[in-house]
């Protein structure tokens, strides 16, 4: 049973189309469309000339409408048909989204992250979504051998366990996740390959590191995001190789999710400005990529805000007034 059922598009239109602002219920946000599409291009095209994947992070709005934006279809994008998602609802409720890539069946290409810990109650949920995206559709994330045992209910329901991105610790005090190169990594990851071993699949997708969005405080917010890119890449990076001498299988390709709004915004940056700390931090990222293309490791860019720019962003310089898509109406 839903206790709270979301209210359909047809019902909001019915309500809001054609209201004034001053006749909206409050607090209200507003977008503008015409910014958010901008945005959306802009950061696609950023990532795709550095290299990078991209795949569409709904976290921040959770809509359908925005996701298609998000999506530019001009520019190749080798993970556009890879949504991630924050909550199980949004996972249940993005399911068409990727039955739309295939005329109303998910494709083979068709996968969701499902980019927070799972508990013990969401798996009966992840099962169903599971049965109707496929067996290769799911990943989830998981940073202890302990988290593996609640994924038996899959083999239980004839199902495959969904593929796993092992959470890595950013190194920089304010995430979780596990150690790179630690003994508790080599525990999960010893713990996963026996998996594969009984389930004859490969489950281990990647390695996915987030966190430290903002700084600690003063500085250059636009160079630090991009040192903090640097660092998560670097630390993915060091859990794969681990990971491959652990397991012998010294060229298994791995995908590495990293990222937050201001190290996404950081790499527009690099495109447009010829500030010395910029040029330098760019340099550096740019290198490393060239490390991870050349180990089979794919790098791929996870952002939610980035088309929904707003006050923060541009407190922090990281944004211009330009790209500003959200404001608000507080009362009347």
């Amino acid at each position: 049973m839903d206790l709270h059922p979301t209210p359909s598009k047809e019902a909001l239109c019915a309500r809001f189309v054609g209201k004034s602002l001053h006749e909206l219920p409050m607090p209200a946000a507003i977008l503008d469309v015409a910014a958010v599409k901008r945005n959306c291009e802009q950061m696609a095209r950023a990532v795709n000339n550095l290299g990078c994947e991209f795949p569409p992070d709904v976290g921040a709005h959770n809509t359908t409408e925005l996701t298609h934006l998000q999506t530019v279809r001009d520019i190749k994008n080798t993970a556009e048909k890879t949504l991630v998602v924050s909550t199980i609802a949004d996972l249940e409720g993005f399911i068409s989204v990727l039955e739309s890539y295939g005329n109303g069946q998910p494709t083979a290409d068709s996968q969701v992250l499902y980019g927070s810990q799972v508990p013990l109650s969401h798996v009966p949920r992840l099962i169903a979504v599971q049965r109707k995206l496929g067996p290769s559709a799911l990943s989830i994330l998981v940073d202890h051998k302990d988290q593996l045992l609640m994924l038996q209910g899959f083999l239980d329901a004839e199902l495959p366990w969904p593929k796993l991105f092992i959470k890595i610790d950013n190194g920089m005090g304010d995430s979780d996740g596990v150690e790179a190169q630690s003994n508790e990594l080599e525990e999960l990851v010893n713990a996963i390959v026996v998996a594969e071993k009984v389930q004859s699949q490969v489950l281990l997708r990647g390695f996915f590191c987030h966190g430290l969005a903002y700084g600690k405080g003063g500085g250059d917010y636009g160079h630090q995001s991009l040192n903090f890119f640097h660092t998560k890449i670097n630390n993915t990076i060091k859990a794969a190789r681990f990971t491959r001498i652990k397991t012998g299988q010294a060229n298994r390709p791995f995908i590495l999710s990293v990222g937050a709004t201001p190290s996404a915004r950081g790499i527009q940056n690099i495109l447009n400005g010829d500030d010395a700390g910029i040029t330098s931090a760019a340099t550096s990222i740019c290198g490393i990529l060239v490390i991870a293309k050349r180990e089979c490791l794919r790098v791929e860019l996870r952002n939610a805000s980035y088309p929904f720019y707003d006050v923060q962003q541009l407190s922090l310089v990281l944004a211009q007034r330009f790209d500003q898509s959200v404001g608000r109406r507080e009362c009347g």
